[in-house]
């Protein structure tokens, strides 16, 4: 049921950007499409409000968490892990004083 749903939305999604609408879906978010000067087409993705507050909200998000150490590092914080991890082949991180 799932793969004959998703083939259907792609359908509808395809039909009605390639006339240049956007499309949007009620609790998932707007498609919009562009094209650059070489012709190439982007498919841009804004998610609706709801869902994105509903996610970021405590307990929103149940999946793991790829380097969740991360989380909250500043340019000081990643410099650090980066040299750590490659002592010969120091980050320089442009920006703020002290960062590089």
């Amino acid at each position: 049921m799932t793969i004959m749903w998703s083939l259907l939305l792609g359908e509808v999604l395809q039909y009605h950007l390639a006339q240049g609408y956007p499309v949007k879906l009620d609790g998932i978010g707007t498609f919009t499409l562009s094209i650059n000067r070489d012709g190439i087409i982007k498919i841009s993705y804004r998610p609706d409000p709801n869902l994105a507050k509903a996610l970021n909200s405590e307990g929103g998000y149940t999946g793991v968490i790829k380097n969740k150490r991360r989380i909250g590092l500043d340019n000081a914080g990643y410099k650090k892990l980066w040299d750590e991890k490659y002592p010969d082949n120091p980050l320089i991180v442009k920006g703020k004083k002290g960062n590089s």
